[in-house]
């Protein structure tokens, strides 16, 4: 059934545990935080922390079982005051956030609260499978990674930062890209966004064959070490840009 976590203080690991000597996998970096299997569920961190050894999926529906969706099925993830989330994991494996992976699922950071990746080549995927949203009004988030917005066939992503943001892509920032429908993305206010702190690396705006995506500046400041693209690969479509 439908679940919810709040985090107010104090400190949770989801460190998992060595499943081969060979991964060199010597922190049990086989951890997971999965929120909204098939049904609702919200985490909500103000405060404390929470330390996760590999993957956060923000909504999740695994294809390849005979579990459907509970109807009306959402996923939440809440960092709120000076609640704080870290991914970590060995240097020779993966890791991604993942927000709206079978399940509609959406991230909301305010305040303080902060999501940062503190191993690298960590991503994040918003808008996978399903609707997604990320939205940040104050705090930092910073992936070692890249950070896709509006994935596959995925209507209407969105990527809103505003406040006093912070918003660090180690790789690069693909908005839109497959044949998704809808993304956005804006920043506004005092937000900071810099793209590829860990390496040269693109901004893109549509990619494949996706259509109506829109990027919005009212404010703040990007900083991108490589190129920035509108409507790359197959012609993506109806891209417009709003500064």
């Amino acid at each position: 059934g439908p679940a919810t976590f709040n985090v107010t203080g104090g400190s949770l690991t989801v460190a998992g545990t060595t499943v081969k000597a060979t991964e060199n996998d010597t922190q049990g970096t086989q951890g997971g935080l999965i929120i909204g299997y098939n049904e609702s569920g919200a985490v909500n961190i103000s405060g404390g922390s929470v330390t996760v050894g590999r993957y956060v999926s923000v909504g999740l529906d695994n294809t390849n079982d005979a579990i459907d969706n509970v109807p009306g099925a959402t996923a939440t993830l809440n960092i709120s005051g000076t609640g704080a989330l870290a991914i970590t994991h060995a240097t020779n494996l993966s890791s991604t956030v993942f927000v709206g992976n079978g399940v509609p699922g959406s991230v909301n950071i305010s305040d303080s609260g902060s999501l940062i990746a503190t191993s690298t080549g960590v991503g994040l995927q918003v808008g996978v499978t399903s609707p997604a949203s990320y939205t940040q009004t104050g705090g930092t988030t910073t992936m070692t990674g890249g950070v896709s917005v509006g994935l596959n066939t995925v209507a209407d992503a969105s990527l809103a930062l505003s406040g006093n943001t912070s918003f660090n892509v180690g790789g690069a920032l693909t908005i839109g890209s497959g044949s998704a429908t809808g993304t956005t993305w804006t920043i506004a206010d005092n937000t900071h966004v810099s793209v590829g702190t860990n390496g040269a690396n693109n901004v893109f705006i549509g990619r494949g064959t996706t259509s109506n995506t829109t990027f919005n500046m009212t404010g703040g400041t990007l900083d991108i070490t490589k190129y920035f693209l509108m409507g790359t690969a197959a012609a993506g479509t109806s891209t417009a840009t709003n500064i």
